[in-house]
């Protein structure tokens, strides 16, 4: 698989490097691949949904 480079904001990368050191994660690809997975898994991720959804049709 190729490797992309992601360009995060200086706060993101902070956040980033806090999560990888407290829960040793070895690469960003290793934590980014976690929290999204477990995100995804989560059925509060529909609250977001909801807000985007909202967000869509006020937009229109």
């Amino acid at each position: 698989m190729e490797r992309k480079v992601a360009n995060v904001y200086e706060d993101t990368r902070d956040l980033l490097n806090q999560v990888k050191d407290e829960f040793d994660f070895k690469s960003d690809d290793q934590a980014i691949k976690f929290l999204c997975q477990r995100f995804m898994a989560d059925n509060r991720n529909e609250v977001l949904k909801k807000y985007i959804d909202i967000k869509r049709k006020v937009a229109e």
